[in-house]
């Protein structure tokens, strides 16, 4: 389900054995009507206006990210500027043109073919999208942002390879919807220790924010911390989070 506003909203209603189908409201809810259209999958989405919508793909489904610009009646896929996915994942607006967009890309990273993510940009409203830089042409282990302006990453140290004995993660914010970048903490408490999704970083504004390390060189994961100072400190919440 998805708001744009206090009284226009959308549903997807997934029966168990049957196709999906989307409803509309425009009265807050009182009131649903079918959308006699596609048969999206049901994967999370979003509306950026009562006409465009946005829809990540899930694992399975053949699309990797969707959009509508009749209200949700059709769905078409949308051309990314790399052979990237996006499960799950839902691009943000600042206004009705500029956007980022997190997506994950297979890359050879110290002779090592593996899977890191990547941010995407539109200044169009998403017709097109372009590869944004990340601070550095280091490994990127997590991408978050609270709006299309306020961008963070957790990137590895320069000059670290994957199977090297884990480093302690640089944070980089950047305030202006990535086109440039300041280095937040050099030291973090968080750290590489096996594969990517081993974190999980999010931000709810531009001081508070939280990270999961799902697993620990001592061995205790997966590890809760949460910041207030927009990441330049880090405080464990749960030293077994569930």
């Amino acid at each position: 389900m998805s708001f744009l506003d206090g009284q226009h909203g959308w549903l997807i209603v997934h029966p168990l054995g049957a196709t999906t189908t989307m409803y509309a409201t425009v009265d807050g809810g009182y009131s649903w009507h079918l959308l006699a259209g596609d048969s999206p999958p049901d994967c999370p989405f979003i509306f950026t206006s009562t006409r465009t919508g946005w829809m990540g793909s899930d694992s399975s489904a053949s699309c990797d990210l969707m959009r509508t610009d009749d209200g949700g009646t059709t769905w078409t896929n949308q051309q990314l500027p790399c052979s990237c996915s996006v499960p799950y994942e839902l691009p943000a607006f600042l206004g009705q043109q500029r956007g980022v967009l997190r997506a994950l890309q297979d890359v050879l990273y110290g002779g090592t073919e593996t899977v890191s993510y990547v941010l995407l940009g539109t200044s169009d409203g998403g017709r097109s999208w372009q590869l944004l830089h990340t601070a550095s042409d280091a490994y990127v282990y997590a991408i978050d942002y609270a709006g299309a302006n306020d961008l963070w990453v957790l990137l590895a140290p320069p000059g670290w390879r994957r199977g090297a004995p884990g480093p302690t993660d640089w944070l980089y914010h950047s305030a202006d919807g990535g086109a440039s970048w300041k280095l937040v903490q050099r030291d973090t408490p968080i750290g590489y220790t096996s594969p990517i999704n081993a974190f999980s970083l999010w931000f709810v504004d531009s001081r508070n924010g939280f990270v999961v390390q799902a697993e620990q060189p001592t061995g205790n994961y997966p590890q809760l911390l949460v910041t207030h100072d927009g990441g330049h400190t880090w405080q464990v919440v749960h030293e077994q989070a569930p």
